[in-house]
C-alpha cells in the first residue's frame, strides 16, 4: 500500500524559499531607502516648474512644456553657477553624416542650459554652437560614439564646445534624442 502513494512534491519548499527571498529583498530595499539622502537634486523640468510656481503661484508653465526658449531652471549638480537661475534654449535637431567609409547618419535633439545674462544674444550664440556641433560631428566615426563611454565622451566634447563658443555662459547641452542610422 505504501508503494501506491505518489511521492510528495516539493511545492511547500518552493513556496517557503520564495517567501524567504521576498522578505530578504523587501528588507534590503527598505534598508537602502533609509540610507539614501533625504533631499536629491531636482531634474531641470521639475526645477523649472517649481521656479515657475514660486514666481507666478501656479504649476502650469507659461511657455508650454519642456524645451521652450527662455524656460527658467535652477542650477544643480556640479554646474558652475550653483544657486543661480538658469534658462533652457531649445536647439533644432542636428542631423549629419559621420566620418567613415559607410558614412552613417546621426541625429541629436537637445537643449542648451545657459546663463540669462546672454538672453538677447542667445539666437546668434545657439546658431554658432549648432554650426560647431555639426562640423565636429562630421569628424567623428561610429566607433568613437559607440557604447556608453563613447556617448559620454561625445557629450563631454559637445559641452566643452558649447562652453567655448559662449564664453562659459552655456553651462550644458542636454541630449533628449540620440539616433545613429
Amino acid at each position: 500500500m505504501a508503494a501506491d502513494k505518489p511521492p510528495k512534491s516539493g511545492s511547500m519548499g518552493v513556496i517557503v524559499g520564495f517567501a524567504i527571498v521576498t522578505v530578504a529583498a523587501a528588507a534590503a530595499g527598505g534598508g537602502l531607502f533609509y540610507m539614501l539622502p533625504e533631499t536629491t537634486a531636482a531634474s531641470p523640468p521639475q526645477a523649472a516648474s517649481s521656479a515657475h510656481t514660486a514666481e507666478h503661484g501656479s504649476a502650469a508653465p507659461e511657455k508650454g512644456q519642456h524645451g521652450e526658449h527662455g524656460e527658467d531652471v535652477k542650477a544643480s549638480g556640479d554646474a558652475p553657477l550653483i544657486g543661480s537661475t538658469l534658462k533652457i534654449w531649445s536647439v533644432n535637431p542636428l542631423t549629419t553624416n559621420l566620418s567613415g567609409t559607410k558614412a552613417p547618419w546621426i541625429r541629436i535633439e537637445g537643449s542648451l542650459v545657459y546663463d540669462p545674462s546672454i538672453e538677447k544674444d542667445m539666437p546668434v550664440i545657439s546658431s554658432q554652437i549648432v554650426e560647431d556641433f555639426l562640423a565636429f560631428l562630421r569628424t567623428v566615426s561610429v566607433r568613437d560614439v559607440s557604447g556608453r563611454s563613447g556617448f559620454r565622451t561625445l557629450l563631454e566634447d559637445l559641452n566643452e564646445r558649447a562652453r567655448m563658443r559662449s564664453g562659459g555662459k552655456v553651462v550644458q547641452y542636454i541630449v533628449s534624442t540620440f539616433i545613429i542610422e
